[in-house]
């Protein structure tokens, strides 16, 4: 959840950096280049102690003190997190890093207004790092505040334009304000730099189901079933890309898979009986009307208009 571009940078210096430097056991260098490879191996407490190993050699050492605070936030431990963090700011208030990590840990804590202050500190510490307007884009994103989203990353982009995160943000915030034409390039974008992430390869099929590309569509979800055949989402909307194009049939299997991961869902029962109708198969489209009907008589109805026939 925490290990954020500024952890992996963090480790990068760890893990290589001091690579020639003075490895004896006696060192500031050996303490933490051993911290830095537990942590890898997420291994929290041995990461721990040997980073506060390097504070008993030099007890301003920036990046022990930053990678205590960052450890301590992953696991939840706000608490020492803060304290860390604190001190690594009394070393160096210009450290743009630090604001972003202190931004993080406070929202762990729920203190929204706080955390939205040191991540507007971080960005303006540092521009050109996009992960770090990218955390708090998806602060107002997750409250569906789009427009605040989108105001927040345009800026950015130019400066960080292989972030991902950031197309990915501006996709979904344009997909969320149906401006369907602005969304399909970013979350494209998104999915040509990560395509093995099956969340991206999805969205970029919906926005192209919007947009009636019904063949790009299917062959996005087609791509995010590779990635993760038990994505929920994915089964539902390429059942229904397949109803939209009147092929009942193949509909039938996405719906059934989609049942099957989620045996309570209201939604997917739906569908699925729908499909059944769809499909003149009454005795299995009987049984889920009934399991409906004791659940949600509405949603039975809803069954029945679904499934007939134009």
């Amino acid at each position: 959840m925490y290990k954020t571009a500024l952890l992996l940078t963090v480790l990068i210096l760890l893990l290589s950096g001091v690579a020639t430097a003075d490895m004896t056991r006696d060192s500031v260098q050996y303490y933490l280049r051993q911290g830095g490879l537990a942590f890898t191996q997420n291994d929290y407490g041995k990461a721990i102690l040997n980073f506060k190993e390097a504070l008993k050699f030099d007890s301003t050492n920036l990046d022990a003190l930053k990678t205590l605070g960052v450890i301590y936030a992953e696991m939840g431990r706000t608490g020492p997190a803060m304290e860390y963090l604190g001190q690594a700011l009394q070393i160096d208030s210009t450290d743009a890093s630090i604001y972003n990590s202190l931004a993080v840990t406070y929202l762990a804590r729920r203190d929204t207004l706080q955390a939205i202050q040191y991540y507007n500190k971080a960005i303006a510490l540092d521009s050109t790092k996009g992960n770090f307007a990218a955390n708090l884009a998806l602060l107002y994103f997750s409250r569906e505040d789009y427009g605040r989203t989108i105001n927040i990353l345009q800026p950015i982009l130019p400066h960080d334009t292989a972030n991902k995160r950031i197309h990915y943000l501006l996709g979904r915030s344009y997909l969320g304000l149906k401006r369907f034409v602005d969304s399909e390039p970013y979350l494209q974008k998104a999915a040509d730099l990560d395509d093995k992430n099956a969340e991206y390869v999805f969205y970029l099929g919906v926005v192209k189901d919007f947009l009636g590309k019904s063949i790009a569509a299917e062959s996005s979800f087609k791509q995010a079933l590779f990635l993760n055949k038990d994505y929920f989402d994915a089964w539902q909307r390429l059942g229904v890309l397949y109803i939209k194009t009147d092929r009942p049939s193949d509909a039938l299997p996405a719906f059934e898979r989609a049942v099957a991961l989620r045996p309570d869902d209201i939604n997917a029962h739906v569908a699925l009986g729908a499909t059944y109708l769809l499909n003149d198969m009454a005795d299995k489209a009987d049984e889920i009307l009934a399991w409906l009907k004791r659940r949600d008589p509405e949603a039975a109805e809803k069954m029945v208009r679904l499934g007939q026939k134009k």
